[in-house]
């Protein structure tokens, strides 16, 4: 099923999921969620039949009951009706949500002290470049470099808890919106015959299908792809920066008795900086699922 509640981890962790190698990989990504595998849209058939007023009309005159031109009640003479059966259920599927808990980590970074000083120096350098510690953090090479170590402080950490939760909340109404919404429909078609035979129950499917999904009535498997297409959605989230955080230099400071170490075990290195991250620009909770979640 779909997760509602994010797992913490570590950076290793993050990595490892991304399909990186922790050893070498650079990245201040702090969580992620996926999009779901392994989900199943529904599926029906149509049962198509003579009516049966229809059939009351063709016994009865073979009964001599009528005159050709009378029909008893309401109907057809000459009329179908279809039902339509669920064969399939819907399924949401399976996804992972992880986040950066609280906590120091070792990291794949050094600090180009030297381009950040200079920086400092140039009055026509942007502001926010030279502000958003991330540009000046780049690959280490090799034991002669200091490496840089990320702290995950506990205010910080709860964020990104509630931001991949987001994530989630928005999985969730993606399968609403999709998935959940066409097996309502066919539930409610599937209540009684249509009268008019294969193309009136079509009709009707679209008729009691939402917005976004008319499309959908004669070819199913294109919800699947809307769900996807609505998942996808939730990565707005990041390319508006309301889940970026900030990076606060704290300094050379000697290592804690607890690090996370991407390799699972200390690596020579050149003395260690720190730094912290803060709220930057993130916008936790101030956006709800529905505002990017739609058709």
């Amino acid at each position: 099923m779909l997760v509602r509640t994010p797992t913490q981890c570590t950076l290793r962790d993050i990595y490892v999921g991304e399909g990186k190698d922790p050893a070498t990989f650079t990245s201040v990504i702090a969580g992620a969620t996926q999009k779901p595998t392994g989900f199943v849209v529904p599926a029906y058939q149509i049962m198509e039949r003579k009516s049966v007023a229809a059939t009351r009309v063709s016994l009865y005159r073979k009964l001599g009951v009528l005159n050709p031109g009378q029909q008893p009640g309401s109907g057809s003479a000459d009329g179908y009706e279809a039902q339509l059966i669920v064969t399939r259920r819907a399924n949401e599927g399976n996804n992972t949500s992880i986040y950066l808990g609280k906590g120091v980590y070792e990291t794949n970074y050094t600090f180009d002290m030297k381009g950040y000083a200079e920086a400092k120096k140039d009055q026509d350098f942007p502001v926010a470049s030279l502000s958003n510690m991330a540009n000046w953090l780049t690959r280490w090479e090799n034991e002669s470099q200091p490496r840089v170590y990320f702290v995950m402080p506990d205010e910080i950490a709860e964020m990104n808890r509630l931001a991949e939760t987001e994530h989630c909340d928005d999985m969730i109404l993606a399968y609403q919106l999709t998935l959940h919404a066409l097996e309502r429909a066919l539930d409610d078609v599937a209540r009684a015959p249509v009268p008019g035979g294969h193309d009136a129950l079509i009709s009707k499917l679209r008729d009691v299908l939402p917005a976004g999904l008319k499309d959908v009535a004669r070819n199913l498997d294109l919800c699947g792809q809307k769900y996807l297409d609505l998942c996808q959605c939730s990565k707005i989230r990041d390319s508006r920066n309301w889940h970026s955080w900030g990076l606060e230099y704290l300094g050379p400071t000697p290592l804690p008795p607890s690090v996370h170490y991407l390799t699972e075990r200390p690596r020579k290195e050149n003395g260690n900086i720190f730094f912290r991250y803060t709220k930057g620009q993130a916008q936790v909770g101030m956006h709800p699922p529905a505002e990017i979640i739609n058709f």
